[in-house]
């Protein structure tokens, strides 16, 4: 986002929200004339570069899946043919080093206050 201009700010009347990759303009019909006659022409905003980078970040994010079926049909498989085999061990031991990272946090936390 790009702010520039040494005026005071002015209200908007109107906001047009352009499509995505349209430049927006934000300026009240006052600031248009201004404009026009030569003061404030360097006044503006101009977000467009940010909603796009916004626009791609969020179709990446809605292209994952929720699920990962590859993940889903190895376990099915093993599980099937009895090759599925639980690591109780490896699983107490992440969760006993995420509680101690998470006491460790709340330890930071305790001692700011």
């Amino acid at each position: 986002m790009e702010i520039s201009g040494k005026t005071q700010p002015y209200p908007l009347h109107r906001v047009h929200a352009p499509a995505m990759g349209e430049k927006h303009s934000m300026r009240p019909a006052a600031a248009l004339q201004e404009t026009a006659a030569g003061e404030n022409a360097n006044d503006g905003v101009d977000l467009s570069d940010n909603r796009n980078i916004i626009g791609k970040a969020i179709a990446t994010i809605k292209a994952i899946p929720d699920v990962r079926c590859d993940r889903i049909a190895i376990i099915r498989q093993q599980l099937e043919s009895g090759a599925y085999r639980v690591e109780a061990e490896r699983i107490v031991s992440g969760l006993m080093n995420e509680a101690a990272e998470n006491d460790s946090i709340l330890r930071k936390i305790d001692a700011t206050r």
